[in-house]
Order: structure tokens, then C-alpha cells, then sequence
């Protein structure tokens, strides 16, 4: 029993050697770092594309409160307006 599990060991060990021999051998091919590039010089489009969304989102909620800003501003000032008008019309005695 334990010599057939010694035997199962080394059969694996030799297998698993062979396969790291086969997939360095591979890593150095210009296909594979290729590929690699590749995927990396997508992953990297895809960030910069999230990116621009959330500025564009970011710049979005920046225009809505800008003009929230405007319209408060509009609305202060046509009630400082109305304001003014009416105690010109109470001092004038109107």
C-alpha cells in the first residue's frame, strides 16, 4: 500500500513536472505576451471608459446643482426685488 502510494506520487510529480516544463516553454513565446499586452491594453481601455462615466455622471450632478444654484439665486433675487418695491411703496405712501 504504501509503496503503490509512493509510485502514485512520483507518477503525479513527474507529470507535474512535465506540465511546468511545457508551460515555460510557452511562456516564452511572443504569442503569449502578446496576448497578454493585449488583455492588459483592454483592461486598461475598459478602467479609462468607467472612468469617463463617472466624471461624466460627476459633472452631471455638477450641472444640476449648478443650476439649482441659478434658480435659488433668481428666486432671492426677484423676492429682494418684490421686497425693495413694496417698502418704496409704504415710504412713498402708496
Amino acid at each position: 500500500m504504501e509503496l503503490s502510494l509512493i509510485v502514485v506520487m512520483l507518477v503525479l510529480l513527474t507529470v507535474s513536472f512535465n506540465i511546468f516544463i511545457k508551460l515555460r516553454g510557452l511562456a516564452g513565446e511572443p504569442q503569449i505576451y502578446a496576448e497578454v499586452a493585449s488583455e492588459l491594453q483592454q483592461r486598461a481601455h475598459d478602467l479609462l471608459v468607467r472612468k469617463d462615466h463617472i466624471e461624466a455622471r460627476a459633472n452631471l450632478n455638477l450641472a444640476d446643482e449648478n443650476e439649482r444654484w441659478k434658480n435659488d439665486l433668481a428666486q432671492y433675487m426677484e423676492d429682494y426685488e418684490q421686497e425693495a418695491l413694496a417698502r418704496r411703496r409704504i415710504h412713498l405712501g402708496h
